[in-house]
């Protein structure tokens, strides 16, 4: 069978079964999970035949250990695993197609190249040869990048300072060195441009979470001392933001 899309009486039917996660259901519409869900992802498995043969998963929840699990997935996945590690699944549900890529376990010596990759910062001489790899593309960058780093960018500013240049200036390309979830949200606010983004994780910003934040206030640990005067005005923005919300 060729590979002609996902037809819509698959989608239904996970709309359907959503609604009626029953033994019943499944019995009644049995041939239509075989037929449309079924035949269509065995179809999209062979199309994708080049990533390796695809392992099409049971369409049985196991409810043996689990309290209040449905018997049946609301989902019809498949994963294909390659040579060196990395895994291949989509998905087709209520909601449409869903396609992932990535490694769910790696190796010793993968898992430490892995870390190292993620841990390494950007480094003045990478975005030099970045820039000659993209026909000497602008280069901006937050101001709490690494020296060698600044000293290449040709625009160095906060995010805010850096959707301003890129909405004033418009370049059709530019390269943005910040915090990955940062570089998203200037990408987001300025769609006409085109990104490249050889973002770090900043394991700074990682570690505010709510939580943290909830214990520190709690057992008012983690204290940071300012002088007086600055502590006056930060008081005064951060009520200000208050008040917007409380407005809202």
């Amino acid at each position: 069978m060729a590979f002609t899309g996902i037809p819509p009486a698959a989608l239904d039917f996970y709309a359907r079964l959503e609604a009626d996660n029953s033994k019943a259901f499944w019995q009644a519409n049995k041939a239509v999970y075989r037929d449309e869900v079924k035949a269509s992802v065995e179809a999209m498995c062979d199309e994708l035949s080049e990533y390796g043969p695809f392992h099409l998963f049971r369409p049985y929840n196991d409810v043996r250990f689990a309290k209040n699990r449905p018997p049946y997935k609301t989902q019809q996945g498949a994963y294909v695993e390659s040579e060196g590690g990395a895994g291949f699944y989509f998905h087709i549900s209520r909601e449409g197609l869903m396609a992932a890529a990535g490694y769910y376990a790696m190796m010793r010596d993968q898992l430490e190249r892995f870390r190292d990759a993620v841990d390494a910062t950007n480094t003045g001489e990478e975005i030099a040869d970045y820039r000659k790899a993209y026909g000497d593309i602008p280069v901006i960058a937050h101001p709490e990048c690494p020296p060698d780093v600044l000293a290449e960018a040709d625009f160095v500013g906060s995010t805010h300072a850096m959707i301003e240049w890129i909405t004033t200036q418009q370049p059709s390309r530019v390269m943005m060195i910040t915090e990955c979830s940062m570089a998203d949200n200037v990408a987001r606010d300025t769609p006409n441009t085109e990104y490249v983004r050889p973002c770090n994780l900043c394991p700074y910003m990682k570690r505010i979470t709510l939580d943290n934040i909830r214990t520190s206030l709690a057992t008012l640990t983690h204290q940071v001392e300012i002088a007086p005067e600055v502590a006056h005005r930060a008081r005064k923005a951060v009520m200000r933001m208050l008040e917007v919300g409380r407005k809202d």
